[in-house]
């Protein structure tokens, strides 16, 4: 009998802590307390909200701002997914309440759902830097509000990424094929689902893969393909990233024939390293081991470039409405 009471006494001291804590210890969350959707016409864009535990029943205050369909609907027609959809018929900010209210404890979570319009958008990235023989890099579209606030989603929106002509780029010769943009169809990374249909159906969303392919220097831009976005380059529905590419790893052996000061090699040095390229690199018995760059080996060099891109936010315009 002492030893069963022993054994009692740590769940009964786990329940007093609990207690003690109130009824939000054991109470169910939702993942977002705020959602901010993009205003569109042609497309509709979705946001899942999900409950931590229990079945809910869904409703919007204002379902012509922003409706709620429930997800996975059980016997009791209740579910603990559902999808917030921006549904706003006139460009303007407003907001409608998303109650999800617990079939069994009356619990009720909420969360607010703002339809605003896209102001600006800009690519962003993990990293700065590329080399030729990385993994490909992965570019992102965040879209912006009036405020600079950041859009929670552009799942299904469709973006036209495209690669021009850097014409900052004066020290290049070999432009704009320098980079190449990959789907992830043909790679072997794994893209959101909406990704992957959107692809199915050769349409561009707002996530890409890119690889350098050779020494150059290109633009990338990307401009959002719904109908009330539509404006002129560097407005509110483009957005553009710098990347300057090459082989990244670049071998020149004992002997080869390299150019003086003014060619490919010494301004590639420049930009790299912010000096003149080292007597090392220039015609007088051809390249040799210099303390300035890493040796492979005693008869080869490795001059190492990068690739950088900047996320450039169009300037803020309001929209004509």
């Amino acid at each position: 009998m002492a030893a069963g009471g022993r054994a009692l006494r740590p769940l009964l001291l786990l329940l007093s802590g609990l207690l003690a804590l109130g009824p939000g210890a054991l109470a169910a969350k939702l993942n977002i307390p705020k959602v901010l959707l993009p205003f569109t016409r042609a497309t509709r864009v979705n946001f899942t909200l999900e409950a931590s535990e229990g079945c809910y029943r869904w409703s919007s205050t204002r379902p012509e701002v922003a409706s709620i369909e429930p997800l996975g609907l059980d016997e009791q027609q209740c579910s603990r997914r559902a999808v917030v959809q921006a549904r706003l018929s006139q460009p303007a900010r407003l907001t409608s309440i998303i109650f999800a209210e617990d079939i069994a404890t009356g619990q009720v979570l909420r969360c607010d759902a703002i339809v605003d319009l896209i102001h600006g958008i800009q690519i962003v990235s993990t990293t700065r830097e590329l080399y030729l023989e990385d993994a490909p890099l992965e570019l992102k579209i965040q879209a912006l509000d009036s405020e600079g606030n950041t859009f929670s989603t552009l799942a299904g929106l469709v973006f036209d990424w495209t690669i021009v002509k850097d014409t900052e780029a004066d020290g290049y010769s070999d432009t704009h094929n320098a980079l190449r943009i990959l789907t992830f169809l043909e790679s072997t990374y794994i893209p959101p689902s909406y990704i992957s249909e959107m692809e199915k159906a050769a349409k561009q969303g707002d996530t890409i893969l890119v690889s350098g392919l050779k020494t150059g220097s290109s633009k990338l831009k990307a401009r959002i393909q719904e109908t009330v976005y539509k404006v002129g380059l560097g407005g509110p529905g483009s957005g553009a990233a710098s990347g300057r590419t090459g082989p990244w790893r670049v071998h020149y052996w004992r002997g080869d024939a390299v150019r003086g000061p003014g060619s490919a090699v010494s301004r590639a040095w420049d930009q790299v390293a912010g000096e003149p390229a080292p007597a090392s690199l220039h015609p007088q018995g051809g390249p040799s081991i210099s303390p300035c760059a890493p040796a492979l080996s005693p008869n080869r060099w490795l001059l190492s470039r990068k690739v950088s891109f900047r996320g450039v936010l169009p300037p803020a315009e309001r929209w004509g409405w």
